[in-house]
């Protein structure tokens, strides 16, 4: 069909794809409007453009060109000092950016004299016409190599500083807002923690319950609203920050550590202010039958790490264990299993987990001590239950008394996207079509992927379907776990949501006037999941940038490349995207790199064959890694050969 000129002009934001091309969305609510790199003019990713629709008649949706920039989105990043073809510039990390911006002939100047070439740079994005020019050029603080790529991520997504020496004394110093307390110092209680944990904001106990064939699960959260009251200075600052950042080798908390660290954090042996929600569960059936809230004064008996709960729950000797505590454990243990039971039979949550590889840091400076993949099991099962249980009491107890705190919301996928994603699983599995609408239908297809590698980059492929969770005042349920009211509550002092609940909730005990309104509540919530995306973005930032680091020295050390296992996880006319299972790296993996021939898609774009070779849909194949580029996040990858899937 032939193109049709239209010229009509609309006005949206811009996102631009690592290759160039972008799209535009509409503030008019209409469809998307597709740009090419020629026509993007100069914009960046979340500018605000003035777009010329020139082709409305392409069944995949109009195109157009960028024919105005009328906001400039991003005013700074950061990225490596650079010269190429003689000019100067920097490699940008953000890869919604060219992959080099020019420096201005004063601002190189200033640059070479500041850094060396590789050296990071933060410098203040300017337009000239069509091109952007880096200015004011500020060299990124560094005493080490991980220590350089944490402070250059730091400054690109914005993330805070640690709180300052001012700031801990003043957190120090903080006194409880006085509130009515139940004394359970002398019932045994403990929390469990991974090991390397320094902040401990949640712990367990159990006691019999009042009619027979019920116990009481008491969940102990520290109580941190009444040491941060609501608009005090520091509950301004914990909202500004949303949440504690994890980065490997370095965390950056929501509150200061005399709080999180100290005063608030349920420590062995020592008196702490809890938040208490103690559940009457039938020890038989699992099923949470009521409930109560209220403030206690507790004592950890102990500081267990899942390790430890893991080797006692295997029948394994731990010593420091009182025999109460032992008790303690194994009647939990047999009850949060029966609660799980529970769970799965009338609630049918979806079983989709995927192994998180995380980056070890040790030392000061802090350098790459390896890969773990934590694997908690039992134990992990044990906090998850208890902690899911008290959050869904709290939901509802907001539900029932019309109290604004923030519900953890989960919309269900689209339809139409369902459909296509079962008849995609339904072709690569080689089984008879799927239906995953049905909720039952989609835990048992879930539960027969297991943890094949076929399995894990389905359930990949269905995780990036699904919307992401977020924050609201209004309850829409929770897809995920098959919740219809759910709300977090458990981790006050590492998510600003939980600690707003917190407040709400006291508010609101003490008959207050100060509880939040909805207007106000959910300009927080809108705030909070802006935040939780940029600070799960720079995690995910900071752990590719170290993996592809020691990946670069692996590779060093063996001549130059590597052979890594992979598992195909699409495929395309240009190549196929796969998925490295040891690190937990995406990649692709170009035709051009894949050997002789012509590759070609074949059943119905499940598999690449060059007439020869057949790359499909789960296929583990070994693959070459030849080069690294840690700035960008990307590895070059070219095809070595195929096992059997």
């Amino acid at each position: 069909m032939k193109r049709r000129e239209i010229q009509q002009r609309i006005k949206g934001v811009f996102s631009r794809n690592p290759k160039g091309f972008g799209f535009v969305r509409r503030e008019d609510g209409g469809e998307d409007v597709f740009i090419s790199p020629s026509g993007a003019k100069g914009a960046l990713s979340g500018d605000r453009v003035l777009v010329v629709i020139e082709d409305d008649t392409d069944r995949r949706g109009p195109s157009g060109r960028v024919e105005t920039i009328l906001e400039r989105h991003r005013k700074k990043c950061v990225g490596i000092l650079a010269n190429e073809r003689g000019m100067w510039g920097i490699r940008p990390m953000g890869r919604d950016l060219p992959d080099f911006l020019r420096l201005d002939d004063a601002t190189a100047k200033t640059a070479r004299k500041l850094c060396k070439l590789g050296d990071w740079l933060e410098v203040e994005l300017q337009s000239e016409g069509d091109r952007i020019l880096c200015v004011l050029p500020q060299k990124v603080p560094s005493d080490g190599g991980v220590t350089a790529d944490l402070n250059a991520i730091v400054r690109e997504y914005g993330l805070p500083s640690k709180y300052d020496e001012t700031a801990e004394a003043e957190a120090a110093a903080l006194r409880p807002v006085e509130l009515p307390r139940e004394d359970f110092r002398k019932k045994t209680v403990f929390t469990c923690d991974p090991m390397d944990a320094r902040d401990f904001d949640d712990a367990l106990s159990i006691q019999a319950g009042k009619k027979k064939g019920t116990v009481v699960l008491g969940v102990h959260i520290a109580d941190v609203a009444c040491y941060v009251p609501p608009s005090s200075k520091l509950d301004e600052e914990a909202r500004r920050r949303g949440f504690t950042s994890y980065l490997p080798g370095r965390t950056i908390g929501m509150l200061p550590d005399a709080l999180a660290a100290d005063l608030c954090s349920l420590r062995e042996g020592v008196d702490r202010l809890a938040h208490t929600v103690f559940l009457t569960v039938d020890s038989e059936t699992g099923e949470v039958l009521s409930g109560r809230r209220c403030h206690t004064l507790i004592r950890s008996k102990k500081r267990l790490c899942y390790e430890q709960v893991e080797r006692l729950l295997n029948g394994e000797t731990v010593t420091g264990m009182t025999a109460s505590l032992k008790k303690t454990i194994l009647q939990l243990n047999e009850l949060t299993a029966r609660m799980r039971e529970w769970r799965r039979t009338h609630e049918g949550f979806l079983p989709m987990e995927i192994p998180e590889i995380r980056v070890i840091c040790a030392g000061n400076p802090p350098e790459v001590a390896g890969l773990s993949t934590p694997s908690h099991g039992r134990s992990g099962e044990i906090i998850e239950e208890c902690m899911l249980a008290a959050n869904v009491f709290v939901a509802e107890e907001l539900r029932e008394r019309k109290i604004y705190g923030l519900y953890r919301n989960h919309a269900q996928p689209e339809t139409e996207n369902l459909e296509e994603f079962a008849d995609m699983a339904s072709r690569i599995l080689r089984c008879r079509p799927l239906n995953l609408a049905r909720r039952s239908k989609m835990v048992a297809f879930l539960k027969m992927l297991g943890d094949s590698p076929v399995g894990e980059v389905l359930t990949m492929s269905l995780l990036r379907l699904l919307p992401r969770a977020d924050y609201n005042t209004l309850n829409k349920g929770h897809y995920g776990l098959g919740k219809e009211c759910y709300c977090h509550f458990t981790s006050p002092i590492r998510r600003y949501p939980d600690l707003l609940t917190h407040q709400q909730l006291i508010a609101a005990d003490l008959k207050n006037k100060d509880v939040l309104k909805r207007t106000a509540a959910q300009k927080v919530a809108m705030r909070c999941n802006e935040l939780e995306v940029k600070t799960d973005q720079a995690s995910f930032a900071a752990s590719d940038c170290l993996k592809i680091r020691e990946l670069a020295h692996e590779a060093q050390a063996n001549g130059g490349t590597l052979l890594k296992e992979a598992v195909v996880c699409r495929v395309l006319p240009s190549g196929a995207s796969i998925y490295l299972r040891e690190t937990g790296l995406m990649g692709f993996i170009p035709t051009e790199r894949m050997g002789e021939g012509i590759w070609h898609l074949q059943e119905h774009g499940l598999a690449l064959s060059n007439g020869w070779r057949k790359l499909r849909y789960g296929d583990v194949i070994q693959v070459r890694v030849s080069q690294f580029d840690a700035v960008r996040g990307e590895v070059v990858y070219s095809l070595s050969g195929v096992s059997k899937q």
